[in-house]
């Protein structure tokens, strides 16, 4: 109702002004009526005024939202995320200790596994896990940093020597058939350490070292540690094949970095010929530049405890079938209810699929409908069909204020955006759910683990290591024009070709950011293009191609806690994901205090020609 204030305003402002003005021409006519210098002299006829007052405001409100809409209809088509709800994440652990003592391989959970929570407020938040789990028997017995010079170790390979003992718990486990390529860790830490152990595990590693106790540490290869979070199978949510990647992979950055605190320590082919039960592996790590003290101080302290197996994010968005809608033609939309009996405790992330039922003298008949705003109406229309059937879907932000859970409303229409669909007719409808805000009301540490799957499985537990966080939600309507005009001004490349277009993309994901220069994008202080040739591999052989080479100034003050590498490393993936068609980008990061080397992408990353 906030939103119908100003117009309401205006109105009962005009009719003062034209009263007055019907008052002096008309004086007679203004007499009979009680139209004078007040809004009306009669308190039944001011309630009367102020009641129609109210109702012009909702229509000029209404037409004012015809631009915006129609600007949110092409965002839904070109960039889904920046008008979708973000909901809560969090991450947790499968503990099964126990069950993992008695197994010889390492047993797999899939990607997408539903789990639930008790109930909070009559309802069980249910979540969906957003990695493949390998629940292996084994464990991080010790980790530790230790100094340049270590017995068993060479001299001079490094300036500080990270290790991890890992160590087989079940008697019948083998290294040769543990069937696990990499380890995946989870970095329990307070923010600084872990962007401090990121840094240090993806861009200052010169070599590994395997012991397993049988004689000097020896060089391996291939076993360097990789980031995790980065490839499509990793993301939070699935979305639709028109969802962007490097739009993806901002939007999940800002809305939950957490995800991005994990790591793959790849164990190496040697190990399958061992036998011992327990062995360390010694990461070598170089010198940091501009480093306050020799060595890596921040990375003391740190021990198995913080580096946890059987991790993975997880993401309050699962899908259901909502509540039947009877089609009646009494009203222009239709709300969405994922339960009806717990309205305000879902919210719609997505509409996956509409169906129409239709009754008959064989049963119940089951009809796609496709959405208004796609490609798909040259398949809908090619019989000639004179009812064909479209479905859109809009989000009410008054709505939501009144009634959460009813704001996102279907409307069916035809070609000509006229209504469709006879009377008495039902939908069924299939969409992504969350949860709101509840997840983040979750009791923490409950006995016997915070959630349950719904398969059981080998977990003893499941804990949550992280309170989930409060779900977001987009500014709607108001700045969806400009969201618009700046998606479509910025090209596969123009995000790196400039200071204020990689800004505007940027402030496009970043909740923080406004209209005075907060946020992240504030950081950028100078931007730099070059272009560039490199041979890069491939099939069948390598080739010289072009590129190009970006150099950004950034505030380091921005990225206390996060780290600068994080940033670095995301914004060089996703400017690779919108490079041209065989080209590449390399981006480096520079400090703007000395101009000190901060990040480097390393050999460029290539966009393949599509297939």
């Amino acid at each position: 109702m906030q939103a119908l204030l100003p117009h309401y305003e205006r109105e009962l402002a005009w009719f003062d002004e034209a009263s007055k003005a019907f008052a002096r021409r008309y004086p007679r006519i203004a007499g009979r009526l009680a139209a004078g210098g007040e809004l009306a002299q009669d308190p039944h006829v001011e309630r009367l005024i102020q009641a129609f007052s109210l109702l012009a405001a909702r229509l000029h409100r209404r037409l004012d939202e015809d631009l915006p809409r129609m600007a949110e209809t092409l965002l839904e088509l070109l960039h889904p995320l920046a008008l979708r709800p973000f909901p809560s994440c969090s991450i947790v652990r499968f503990d099964a200790a126990r069950s993992l003592a008695q197994l010889s391989t390492a047993r797999r959970i899939p990607r997408g596994t539903l789990l639930h929570s008790t109930p909070v407020q009559g309802v069980s938040c249910r979540f969906t896990t957003a990695y493949e789990l390998a629940l292996a028997p084994l464990r991080v017995a010790a980790a530790a940093i230790g100094p340049p010079a270590r017995p068993g170790l060479p001299a001079g390979a490094a300036a500080a020597w990270f290790s991890v003992r890992l160590e087989l718990l079940s008697p019948a486990a083998q290294w040769a058939t543990l069937d696990l390529p990499c380890l995946r860790l989870f970095l329990d830490l307070q923010p600084s350490q872990a962007a401090a152990l990121r840094e240090a595990l993806f861009e200052r590693v010169r070599g590994v070292w395997l012991d397993d106790g049988n004689g000097a540490a020896r060089p391996v290869a291939g076993a360097a540690p990789r980031p995790v979070g980065l490839a499509d199978d990793e993301a939070l949510l699935d979305g639709a094949p028109r969802e962007r990647g490097a739009e993806r992979l901002l939007a999940e950055y800002f809305a939950f970095p957490c995800k991005f605190d994990f790591v793959d320590l790849p164990l190496p082919a040697a190990l399958r010929h061992g036998q011992s039960r327990s062995v360390t592996l010694h990461y070598a790590l170089a010198e940091r530049p501009r480093a306050r003290a020799a060595g890596w101080p921040e990375l003391e302290g740190i021990g198995a405890g913080q580096l946890l197996p059987g991790c993975t994010p997880v993401v309050n968005a699962f899908r259901q079938r909502a509540e039947p809608i009877r089609v009646t033609q009494a009203r222009e939309a239709y709300p969405v209810v994922v339960d009806a009996r717990h309205p305000g405790a879902y919210e719609v992330l997505r509409v996956d699929r509409v169906r129409r039922i239709r009754q008959d003298a064989r049963g119940a008949a089951f009809e796609d409908l496709p959405p208004l705003y796609s490609l798909r109406h040259a398949s809908a229309t090619a019989a000639g069909s004179s009812d064909s059937c479209f479905w859109s879907l809009r989000r009410d932000a008054e709505r939501a204020e009144l009634a959460p859970g009813h704001e996102a409303e279907l409307t069916l229409v035809d070609m000509r955006l006229d209504p469709a669909l006879a009377a008495a007719e039902t939908l069924s409808v299939d969409v992504t759910a969350g949860n709101r805000d509840l997840p983040s009301q979750l009791p923490l540490g409950r006995p016997g683990g915070d959630l349950q799957a719904d398969d059981g499985g080998l977990a003893e537990q499941i804990v949550l290591l992280r309170r989930p966080t409060p779900g977001s939600r987009p500014v709607r309507l108001a700045d969806a024009p400009w969201r618009l005009v700046s998606l479509l001004a910025l090209d596969r490349c123009a995000a790196a070709d400039g200071l204020e277009r990689l800004r505007e993309w940027l402030a496009l994901h970043d909740p923080g950011s406004d209209a005075s220069g907060r946020g992240l994008a504030s950081s950028l202080l100078s931007a730099e293009r070059r272009p560039a040739l490199a041979w890069l591999p491939g099939p069948p052989a390598p080739c010289l191609v072009r590129g190009s080479e970006i150099r950004l100034v950034v505030d380091e003050a921005a990225f206390v806690g996060s780290g600068v590498g994080l940033f670095g490393r995301l914004l060089a993936h996703a400017l690779a994901l919108r490079a041209p068609v065989n080209g590449f980008t390399r981006l480096t990061l520079h400090s703007g205090a000395d101009g000190a080397l901060l990040y480097d992408g390393g050999l460029p990353r290539a966009q393949p020609a599509a297939a």
